[in-house]
């Protein structure tokens, strides 16, 4: 429950993981990126958690 009219709480929950990986790549053994200045990999992690509330809305209507 998540107050007094019963309603519960909002089901839209969102994760959004993500996430990179890199730096420079060397072959040992091999001449290949000797100076590191060829190809690269990299590392990140990001993640965006998002709860979407609908709320509650409530009116009385009073007839004459």
């Amino acid at each position: 429950m998540n107050n007094f009219s019963g309603v519960k709480a909002p089901a839209d929950v969102y994760y959004y993981p993500g996430g990179t990986i890199g730096g420079p790549v060397i072959i040992p053994k091999l001449n290949f990126n000797k100076n590191r200045n060829k190809l690269f990999f990299w590392t990140g992690f990001e993640y965006y958690y998002q709860v979407l509330d609908t709320g509650l809305l409530r009116a009385t209507v009073r007839l004459p």
